[in-house]
C-alpha cells in the first residue's frame, strides 16, 4: 500500500491540486450547500499534516471515496404525464444518513402509487400548506410546480413507507437533484414533504418548510 501511494504522489502534494481531485471525485455528487462543508473539513485536516503524512492521507481518502461509489446504486429519474422526479435506491448514501437495513428502493409502480395517492390528498395539501380553500387551488398546476425526490423505508411490521421531498423547479440546479436530497432550513413551500404508506395507501407527517 505505501509503495502505490509513493508512486502516486511521489511530487510535494499540494492543496490546490488535491482540492481540484476531492471536488471532481466526490464533492460534486454532493448538495451544493454541503460542498463548502467536505472542503472546509478535509483542508483544515490536511494543513494539520506533516508532508509524507499528505501522502497517505490522500491516497487512502481517494481509495476510499472510489471504493464507495463503485458498489453504490445510481438515482433513477422518473418522468410521467403530470410529474417527474428521482428515485433514491437502497444502496445510495445519503448525506448524513449511511445505508440503513431498513432502507428500500421504490419501483416505477411505487412511485405511480404515490402520486396517486398525493393527488387525492390534494384537499389535505392545499388546505394545510397553502392554506386556500380547496376550490382556490388547482391540483394538477400546483403538483407540475415541483420536481420530488423519492426515498424508502419499511417498517417494522413490513408496510412501506415513502418519503418525498418537492422543490420548486427553477431553484435548484437540476444535477442538484441526482447528487443528494435537496434539504434547506427556509424557503416556505418552495420546499415541502410528506410520508406515504404505500401499504396503507395514506399520507402523513406533512410539512412544509418555514420561512427565512
Amino acid at each position: 500500500m505505501a509503495s502505490c501511494i509513493s508512486r502516486k504522489f511521489n511530487k510535494k502534494p499540494s492543496w490546490s491540486s488535491f482540492e481540484n481531485t476531492l471536488r471532481y471525485r466526490y464533492v460534486y455528487r454532493s448538495s451544493r450547500r454541503n460542498r463548502t462543508k467536505i472542503i472546509n473539513s478535509v483542508k483544515h485536516t490536511y494543513k494539520l499534516l506533516t508532508n509524507n503524512m499528505k501522502r497517505v492521507f490522500v491516497g487512502i481518502l481517494l481509495s476510499t471515496l472510489v471504493s464507495c461509489f463503485a458498489y453504490s446504486q445510481e438515482v433513477v429519474s422518473v418522468t410521467k404525464h403530470g410529474y417527474e422526479g428521482y428515485i433514491f435506491p437502497k444502496d445510495f448514501p445519503i448525506w448524513g444518513f449511511s445505508p440503513e437495513a431498513n432502507r428500500y428502493t421504490p419501483n416505477e409502480k411505487d412511485i405511480e402509487k404515490v402520486e396517486s395517492i398525493i393527488r387525492s390528498n390534494i384537499k389535505v395539501i392545499c388546505t394545510k400548506l397553502l392554506h386556500k380553500q380547496y376550490g382556490n387551488c388547482r391540483a394538477k398546476k400546483f403538483l407540475r410546480k415541483y420536481i420530488r425526490q423519492y426515498v424508502g423505508y419499511v417498517t417494522e411490521d413490513k408496510q412501506i413507507i415513502i418519503k418525498v421531498y418537492f422543490s420548486k423547479k427553477g431553484i435548484m440546479d437540476i444535477q442538484e437533484f441526482k447528487n443528494d436530497i435537496i434539504s434547506v432550513q427556509d424557503g416556505g413551500v418552495d420546499y415541502w414533504k410528506g410520508l406515504i404508506n404505500i401499504t396503507t395507501m395514506s399520507l402523513f407527517d406533512l410539512s412544509a418548510n418555514g420561512e427565512s
